[in-house]
C-alpha cells in the first residue's frame, strides 16, 4: 500500500468512522502514528485505537469540536505531545 510513513505523524478528523476510519486505519498501516479525531463517539474513536495498536500501530483518541478554535489547538497540541511530532 504505497509509501513508508514510518516516523510521521497524522491527525484524521472524523475517523471514528466511514471514510475517516478507513483513512486513519490506512495510513496506521503505512506506519504513522494517527491521532483519531472524534466530536461524539469516543466507544467507536476508542475501538478504531484497539484496532490500530493490536495491529503493532500508534494511535490516540482526542474529542475535539472543530468548530472551536481552542479545541482545534488543543487537538493539535496533544497529538503533537503524543506522537513527538
Amino acid at each position: 500500500m504505497g509509501s513508508d510513513l514510518s516516523g510521521k505523524a497524522a491527525i484524521v478528523t472524523g475517523s471514528s468512522r466511514g471514510i475517516g476510519r478507513a483513512i486513519a486505519m490506512g495510513l496506521a498501516a503505512r506506519g504513522a502514528a494517527v491521532t483519531v479525531s472524534y466530536l461524539k463517539n469516543a466507544e467507536r474513536a476508542d475501538e478504531v485505537v484497539r484496532t490500530i495498536r493490536d495491529q503493532g500501530g500508534a494511535a490516540l483518541a482526542v474529542p475535539a469540536d472543530l468548530s472551536q478554535r481552542g479545541e482545534v489547538t488543543r487537538l493539535f497540541d496533544t497529538a503533537e505531545d503524543a506522537s513527538g511530532r
